[in-house]
């Protein structure tokens, strides 16, 4: 059994197709083309790639990252370097080093890599207008790479693997992301798997424990069975002291929200504004928030549903946003502290969200926060919002304001913080992450990022203590709500709900019996 990082959830089982990069070709100098054009031909086909959205076009985050990468292609400083290298007598693949190595060393920590991966991929098509070929026999195979590129996987053209496997990536890297809106299982950071798996081997690829089994025997048969998503068992889950736990859905669209409700969820715990915002070329407008917010509250009617106000900054660049130049943009301006920084740009979002109220239970979360004067100066924003919508006879509802607790700060604060909230939500992994000082996306320091170490557990503690005794609900959202064993550690504290991704509730129904939350 191989050990990865499971970065699409999901089970998948098929044989083996390892697909080698293909070795680049020296340039064919008997062809009559100038290197200007055999640079236009790599960029446009690259640029038809990254334009093949069939398969993501419902999925906001995934579009995102295709228009990131064609906006990267796009930038005119990066067209006026490669074109200045050409001029001074620079080959294609020259220019082309050339002009991406401050755009790679620019972004370092902050989407380097998914630059550097762009202008391999333009090289290997310079080089080899056949590159990222896909073979015919892939649906319900296992592809097996050293990197996956989004560029070869917009090459998948309506082809459907049963599972993806790579030695290289993470879990917010842009390949990633468009496999988990593709619903195909993947485990990336599966160290020298590509040169070890033969073609024809069964893999058994879970995308949740992030395990890859080569051959798998009969002791695997159940797990091989795939998980039933319909006939859920809607009872609540009760915890240890008694109250009711509601398994809530984490979601970033309207079409993930309707599959809560198939799987049996309780509401939403945990809409993702900020893919409304990746997904455009310029900040959403209000009438155009207005129409997924109200939606979303529509579809789940009477259902809790939380709706987290835009979390920029950070590992979540946003490119139609003012840009941030920050040295450590994880300790930058982050959710909150950005939003409060750009008012006329937050307000849009708050009155949009006061009006979406009108359609359903909406409740606000607030990302990153630190301080109680954060809270306290949304709350002067939702009355200036509501006033203005007052004066405009628009109809408005107005909601109950949440903390994510998910920084060092708030846990310690969460008694101060408890005062001006209504409700927390503890995003287990950031806090994991800030807590224990260790990078998301480093994989050399994965082992700290663990939610059962004992300064996470006391962090999260004091978090319910606080709340407790206060008398606000507290949810738990991120990978280890939907961990039992997590779970069952703080059962006694009384945690309110956990949200999970959609296809997890199920899981969460079956597994954790009714006394053990």
């Amino acid at each position: 059994m191989w050990q990865g990082i499971g970065v699409s959830a999901g089970r998948g089982v098929g044989r083996a197709v390892p697909i080698m990069t293909e070795t680049p070709l020296p340039p064919d100098w008997s062809q009559p083309l100038s290197e200007q054009e055999r640079l236009d031909g790599a960029v446009e086909r690259l640029r038809a790639l990254l334009s093949t959205v069939g398969p993501y076009r419902e999925a906001p985050e995934a579009m995102a990252v295709l228009r990131a990468q064609l906006a990267v292609l796009n930038d005119p400083s990066l067209r006026a370097a490669i074109a200045g290298a050409l001029a001074d007598g620079a080959t294609a693949e020259g220019a082309i080093e050339a002009a991406f190595a401050p755009f790679c060393a620019a972004l370092s920590g902050n989407g380097g890599t998914e630059v550097a991966a762009l202008r391999d991929s333009l090289l290997q098509l310079l080089q080899a207008p056949s590159a990222h070929s896909i073979p015919d026999h892939i649906n319900g195979a296992v592809l097996v790479l050293k990197t996956v590129t989004p560029v070869l996987l917009c090459r998948l053209q309506g082809q459907r693997p049963a599972a993806v496997v790579s030695e290289n990536g993470s879990y917010a890297c842009h390949s990633a992301i468009l496999l988990r809106a593709l619903g195909v299982p993947a485990v990336f950071g599966v160290e020298d798997i590509a040169g070890a798996v033969q073609e024809g081997e069964l893999l058994l690829v879970d995308g949740d424990s992030g395990t890859v089994t080569v051959q798998p025997n009969a002791q695997d048969s159940a797990f091989l069975q795939p998980l039933p998503c319909s006939g859920v068992d809607t009872e609540k889950i009760s915890s240890a002291g008694g109250s009711n736990v509601r398994v809530n859905g984490t979601v970033g669209s309207v079409t993930e929200a309707q599959s809560v409700l198939q799987n049996g969820g309780d509401g939403i715990g945990l809409f993702r504004t900020e893919l409304l915002f990746m997904a455009q070329e310029r900040p959403p407008t209000e009438a155009a928030q207005l129409a997924v917010y109200a939606a979303l509250a529509a579809l789940m009617q009477d259902r809790e549903t939380v709706i987290r106000t835009l979390d920029c900054g950070g590992d979540k660049p946003i490119g139609c946003l003012p840009p941030e130049k920050e040295d450590n943009p994880l300790l930058g301006r982050r959710g909150i502290r950005y939003c409060l920084d750009y008012p006329a740009l937050f307000k849009t979002q708050l009155r949009a969200l006061l009006r979406a109220a009108v359609y359903g239970n909406v409740k606000l979360l607030l990302p990153m926060v630190t301080t109680p004067e954060e809270v306290q100066a949304v709350r002067g924003l939702l009355k200036t919002c509501a006033a203005e919508l007052e004066q405009e006879e628009q109809p408005y509802r107005t909601v109950p304001l949440g903390v994510m607790i998910e920084t060092p700060s708030a846990a310690l604060t969460a008694d101060l913080l408890a005062r001006e909230a209504d409700f927390f939500s503890v995003g287990t992994n950031d806090l994991t992450g800030y807590v224990m000082a260790a990078d998301r996306g480093n994989r050399a320091v994965s082992g700290w990022l663990d939610p059962f170490r004992p300064a996470v557990l006391r962090a999260v503690e004091m978090t319910l203590d606080s709340a407790k005794k206060t008398g606000i609900p507290v949810g738990v959202c991120g990978e280890a709500a939907a961990d039992e064993a997590w779970l069952s550690l703080l059962a006694e504290k009384g945690v309110a709900s956990v949200s999970v991704p959609p296809h997890a509730i199920a899981k969460m129904r079956r597994t954790l019996p009714p006394t053990r939350i």
